[in-house]
């Protein structure tokens, strides 16, 4: 019997990896258009892919303007896989999407950051992806320097 129970878990916990990296390559794919309505409908269509074994809530948590139209966003995703029958959460995770984006949509940057629950609280735990579109980030910068008399830096955004 208890074999059995191992296993059940075992299964149940390899069924929501699999979910899990099947949407994180969602999320990073719809981050490389580089558009943001883009990544803003993809997470609205996973929220419908909702059901009674998983949820999905994403929230803005920073959206803050840089300099001339430009702005920094930090999106909160997170997937709880709940026990069947019970209103439980046996396993999930939670992603970090970092945007610096134009004010109309084009996204300049991103890094998407897993992070780990430890203890009480989330840690980062790799970062997925990080890339740049050259052309929008260049003028970002420039403008940034212009406006600030210094360069961006990329440890002082997303606080």
């Amino acid at each position: 019997m208890r074999n059995n129970l191992i296993f059940i878990f075992l299964f149940i916990f390899s069924i929501s990896s699999l979910n899990a990296q099947e949407e994180i390559d969602e999320i990073v794919s719809l981050c490389q258009y580089f558009k943001y309505q883009e990544l803003s409908n993809g997470l609205e269509n996973l929220k419908k892919k909702e059901s009674k074994k998983v949820k999905y809530i994403w929230d803005v948590l920073l959206d803050r303007e840089l300099v001339n139209d430009y702005f920094e966003q930090v999106i909160e995703f997170n997937a709880d896989f709940i026990e069947e029958g019970t209103n439980a959460i046996f396993d999930g995770y939670q992603l970090k999407i970092r945007l610096l984006k134009s004010k109309d949509g084009r996204i300049a940057y991103y890094k998407i950051v897993r992070m780990k629950y430890l203890e009480t609280q989330y840690y980062p735990s790799e970062i997925i992806i990080k890339v740049d579109s050259d052309n929008i980030l260049s003028k970002l910068k420039k403008d940034f320097f212009n406006a600030y008399s210094n360069e961006l830096d990329f440890n002082q955004l997303f606080n």
